[in-house]
């Protein structure tokens, strides 16, 4: 059995060195996460698109995420692109050489997913810039000399009366924001006629291993309400207990007949997918 993960996103830490009054997760805490939760993500999955690495603040845990671009090199894995966001407080060589060595791996080897314009780079990097983050200029242009490799992005100012903050973590304090209840999204499972199986939803795993299907809220919603502890058979059960034992299979993809194209040609058939997705969606 094959299985796609479509976004798939890390909290490497929950360790943070800024107390934003904002921030949706809470205060941090002192959690790094067991490398062991790395390798069951990459280890058990045919081809990943989008792995994210979140916090706290990731690059107070920068040798996870080398970790990580270390073990999809070195093993040939296929995780197409990568990204974090930062407050850009913290400027990490090691881990740019890690990004540019990934970069050029996956230039060499997913080419057709960046020519065919599906994601716009390898790696992109998110600056939080807003009016609540204390950021260092020296330190994100440093980050800037390599943006002919690497995309970079800023969040620019928070429109605080169009639902950009949440009030979730430190954000229930705040004046203006959007409620928020944290729910996981039900699981979403497509399958391929070779016997491969795609998920949509977009998994965070927490620093601690848990599984969640949401990747906005708090510590404490996450620790609460999730799909319990990561292990080396997590996504296959997903598969199994969710699409092979229920008796209303409504989606069957062929990627011959529907697609067009043979299965093992998955990476151009990726955008696609997101639109049979929005389309399947309108009709249940």
């Amino acid at each position: 059995m094959n299985i796609i993960i479509k976004n798939v996103a890390l909290e490497v830490t929950r360790r943070c060195n800024l107390e934003c009054r904002h921030c949706m997760r809470g205060d941090s805490q002192n959690i790094d996460i067991d490398y062991k939760y790395i390798d069951y993500v990459l280890r058990n999955n045919h081809l990943i698109r989008v792995l994210f690495f979140s916090g706290g603040e990731p690059l107070l845990n920068s040798k996870a995420i080398i970790y990580a671009i270390n073990k999809i090199i070195d093993e040939n894995l296929e995780v197409l692109a990568i990204g974090f966001n930062t407050n850009g407080t913290i400027y990490d060589e090691e881990l740019i050489d890690a990004l540019l060595r990934y970069t050029q791996y996956a230039l060499k080897n997913f080419s057709e997913f960046y020519q065919e314009k599906f994601h716009n780079a390898p790696v992109g990097i998110t600056f939080s810039d807003d009016q609540y983050h204390q950021n260092n200029e020296d330190v994100i242009e440093e980050y800037l000399k390599t943006k002919d490799k690497i995309k970079y992005t800023k969040t620019g100012k928070l429109d605080v009366l169009d639902d950009d903050l949440l009030l979730s973590g430190r954000g229930k304090n705040m004046f203006f924001g959007r409620y928020f209840e944290f729910k996981n999204k039900p699981l979403d499972i497509m399958k391929l006629d070779d016997n491969s199986y795609i998920l949509n939803n977009d998994f965070y795993i927490t620093a601690n291993g848990d599984i969640t299907t949401q990747g906005d809220g708090s510590y404490s919603d996450m620790d609460i309400d999730n799909f319990g502890r990561l292990n080396s058979n997590s996504f296959y059960n997903f598969v199994k207990e969710n699409y092979e034992n229920r008796d209303d299979k409504l989606l069957i993809i062929s990627s011959t007949v529907i697609l067009g194209v043979d299965a093992p040609a998955i990476i151009p058939i990726l955008f696609l997918l997101d639109i049979f997705i929005s389309f399947k969606s309108s009709l249940f």
